[in-house]
């Protein structure tokens, strides 16, 4: 049976899957490069979904860092073009408070190398306590409703043609 309302209706939820996402990603301000909230793709295979990112970290971002898997530190180069277009600066810690560093290279890569340090040994994110944002979870079940729906009507009325033609040529044979 051809399913062409079917597969309109995924590519559909596909798009919006991924606007959601990219709008989430902002929401939950874990889109410091971009590059995250703008690494994903999809595509209709059969019937099938498939959502990709080829940034290595998402699974990180979603579901926060495996402390019990043993490894390297995170990618300190990364972590610095990270902490720059954050604006973060590097400081020192003082008796009575921090002071500022001067911005230099090698202190962005202290810096860098102090936050890999932490994200080995506490994880990522400390708003989600470290556990990740959970950010696929949160779209799905905001879209489960609308996903059931489209997916049930795209079926239904591509069922229904392919009833429309059985019975013409039921009509046709007799």
């Amino acid at each position: 049976m051809q399913t062409p309302n079917l597969n309109k209706r995924l590519n559909d939820l596909i798009k919006e899957f991924i606007r959601k996402i990219e709008f989430q990603a902002s929401v939950d301000k874990t889109n410091a490069t971009g590059t995250f909230r703008k690494s994903f793709t999809g595509k209709l295979v059969g019937n099938t979904v498939s959502i990709s990112s080829p940034v290595k970290y998402v699974k990180n971002v979603d579901e926060g860092l495996d402390l019990r898997k043993e490894g390297d530190i995170p990618n300190v180069r990364k972590i610095a073009e990270w902490a720059k277009l954050k604006g973060l600066r590097p400081y020192r810690k003082l008796k009575n408070g921090v002071k500022f560093s001067k911005i230099t290279k090698n202190t962005m890569r202290s810096m860098a190398i102090g936050i890999s340090m932490a994200i080995k040994n506490k994880g990522t994110i400390k708003r989600y306590q470290y556990n990740g944002s959970d950010i696929f979870n949160r779209v799905i079940t905001s879209m489960e409703k609308k996903i059931g729906l489209d997916i049930s009507e795209g079926f239904s009325a591509d069922l229904r043609e392919e009833l429309r033609k059985l019975v013409k040529q039921h009509d046709n044979v007799n």
